[in-house]
């Protein structure tokens, strides 16, 4: 899944970049917004909107988006040191997203793991049982054919 975690990451870094920008380089600060809008709304982010990602992921990511309006808005009206100050509290909702988004592909793999094992077993014990069956069907077919000679 590295498509997500170079997301993430990118987040992460984006959220700090526009405190920065928001003391220090004003002119940079309504780019880097849009583009950390255009992140958080990735089209691979929004995936995880499916039935089969756990609950807590979704919930975790809706945070995440639930979060982001309050402090644009912090940006947008100047409001540099709110956003300062709440910029380490929103990377870590990021942090826990990427956990969560961590454990879950940490059980993927666990299933395809299970799978391909089971699967194994299942070819395997295909062979023994047709490798039975021919021998019990070919023996038999021997033993008449030897007894009608």
């Amino acid at each position: 899944m590295p498509k997500r975690s170079i997301w993430l990451a990118s987040l992460r870094m984006q959220s700090y970049r526009m405190a920065w920008d928001a003391s220090s380089q004003l002119q940079q600060l309504a780019q880097h917004l849009v583009l950390f809008r255009q992140t958080l709304d990735a089209p691979v982010l929004q995936k995880l909107d499916r039935p089969w990602v756990p609950r807590e992921v979704k919930l975790l990511y809706q945070r995440l988006r639930a979060g982001w309006p309050w402090l644009q808005q912090r940006l947008e009206q100047g409001e540099a040191l709110a956003y300062q100050q709440q910029v380490p509290l929103y990377v870590g909702e990021i942090d826990r997203f990427v956990l969560g988004l961590q454990r879950y592909t940490e059980l993927k793999m666990q299933l395809v793991a299970a799978s391909s094992l089971a699967g194994v077993i299942a070819i395997v014990a295909l062979a023994l049982l047709t490798i039975r069956f021919t021998r019990q069907q070919v023996v038999r077919s021997l033993r008449v054919e030897q007894q009608n000679e």
